[in-house]
């Protein structure tokens, strides 16, 4: 790359690094993004300002503070260099993907269009719109060379995500912005709703989905309208799932320090969780309240079948879930079907009546999900349903 080349690509990353923290980090000084970048200011200065070269590893860290992907820092660089000799390649559509994800890992199935194979696997991660998308999708590619067994270019690459936190707006605009310039295909959507489109498609129903809290999806119009109760993205709200169970046995270990509650298995448990110091539980808990909750609720999911408080709490969770289920009944004028899942599910399912229940295996909602988001992508793309179906 001659130097005037090279000059105007460095000039031009420089100056989407500042429209971008011009339009997203009002707040972000250079000197604060060379913190969250982990560089020195001395090293981030002569790049804002397009006059060092600097490798990949950089590139990332700034994508990362920044909350972006590294294609967004590259835009309009790749015009002012191309390759002589080597002609420019139309990206064809190659692999659809479904991701369906819950609190604790993701089942992906991949679909090769040209061989007319499927390929699954579980995937040792959750995937949610609180996490910056180039992380998220170096995670995605890797996975896909593990369970493809070979390089997959994310170009060639159709997604259905399935994803949590879909209420953190901000994180689901930027992975849907980030995916459509990374993949050849990419749609995202809520697990709630992917599983109740799966399950339910045009019936009037309930679906209630529990993983790090829960929400209880339902239509009262053949599945024209899919409306939602809890999961407004409220943490303090939430009365059922994993963050709401870890607070719940905290609190009863607090309670049981201060004479106030019988000790129980469950609350030495707890305090074992920091050695019985619940300073530094306290301590813990302002660096990650989220971990040390999902720690806690760990405790309870191991007792949940034969120590009595955390039987108690997990009941006392179906409780408040069953309340809204009562609710939307009484809107309905009947008692409408019904279906549990997402990664708690196996605690709740025998506590709802067993005559409302559909679909109430994990496999077989796992199926129905991933065979929904691999048949609307080969529509999207125009893929033969025939062919589609005669491989599975």
């Amino acid at each position: 790359m001659g130097n005037t080349v090279k000059e105007s690509v460095l000039k031009t990353i420089s100056e989407n690094i500042k429209s971008i923290m011009g339009q997203k980090h009002h707040e972000l000084s250079p000197k604060l993004l060379s913190e969250k970048a982990e560089m020195s200011y001395s090293t981030l200065a002569p790049i804002l300002k397009g006059e060092r070269d600097f490798g990949v590893t950089r590139l990332l860290a700034i994508a990362n503070a920044l909350h972006v992907t590294p294609h967004d820092l590259l835009q309009n660089t790749f015009t002012l260099y191309t390759p002589l000799g080597l002609p420019s390649q139309k990206q064809t559509l190659q692999f659809l993907v479904a991701l369906i994800t819950n609190a604790e890992f993701t089942h992906c199935k991949v679909y090769d269009i040209k061989k007319n194979l499927y390929h699954t696997n579980y995937l040792p991660f959750s995937v949610s719109c609180t996490e910056p998308p180039f992380a998220l999708f170096e995670k995605i590619k890797s996975s896909l060379r593990y369970t493809c067994d070979k390089d997959v270019s994310l170009e060639n690459v159709a997604i259905y995500l399935s994803a949590i936190s879909c209420e953190f707006v901000d994180g689901r605009d930027r992975l849907v912005a980030a995916g459509k310039k990374e993949f050849f295909d990419f749609h995202l959507e809520p697990d709630w709703k992917t599983s109740y489109k799966s399950v339910f498609k045009n019936q009037n129903a309930i679906l209630v989905t529990i993983n790090n809290g829960y929400i209880i999806s339902y239509s009262l119009d053949q599945g024209r309208t899919i409306q939602k109760k809890q999961g407004q993205g409220l943490p303090f709200a939430d009365d059922a799932g994993n963050f709401w169970l870890g607070a719940q046995a905290i609190r009863h270990a607090i309670n049981v320090k201060e004479d106030l509650e019988p000790r129980t298995l469950l609350s030495d448990r707890i305090s074992s969780l920091t050695g019985s110091d619940f300073a530094l539980l306290a301590t813990e808990m302002y660096k990650d309240p989220w971990k040390i909750y999902r720690a806690a609720a760990a405790i309870v999911k191991e007792f949940a079948f034969h120590e009595p408080t955390s039987k108690r709490l997990i009941h006392q969770a179906f409780e408040n879930i069953f309340e809204r289920v009562k609710v939307i009944d009484k809107a309905a004028g009947i008692e409408l079907p019904l279906a549990v899942s997402g990664e708690l599910a196996y605690l709740f399912k025998d506590m709802f009546p067993h005559s409302r229940l559909v679909a109430n295996n994990f496999i077989e909602q796992t199926d129905l999900q991933l065979q929904y988001s691999l048949n609307l992508l080969a529509s999207h793309n125009q893929i033969s349903m025939k062919k589609l179906c005669s491989a599975q």
